[in-house]
């Protein structure tokens, strides 16, 4: 049994619509620079995101805040 016409992957009415939306974005240049998390004074981020995300919600909700500690804690060893 064969099919005819197009696949989804072929069709634009199913495109991905992130990919349309990031490309129609112009992001500044400095964001094209890699970032070395490993030089990033981590002790100094915690801190500062605690702070931040006390700002934001108005409550301390250790639920989130941890959640982020895990999320900057994680060694991938990557250059972003």
């Amino acid at each position: 049994m064969s099919f005819r016409g197009t696949s989804v992957g072929q069709n634009t009415k199913f495109s991905n619509k992130e990919q349309k939306l990031l490309k129609s974005i112009k992001f500044p240049a400095v964001y094209a620079q890699p970032i070395n998390v490993q030089a990033i004074n981590m002790d100094a981020m915690r801190d500062w995101a605690a702070k931040r995300i006390f700002e934001l919600l108005g409550v301390d909700d250790d639920i989130v805040t941890e959640m982020v500690f895990e999320y900057l804690a994680e060694d991938n060893g990557a250059v972003v």
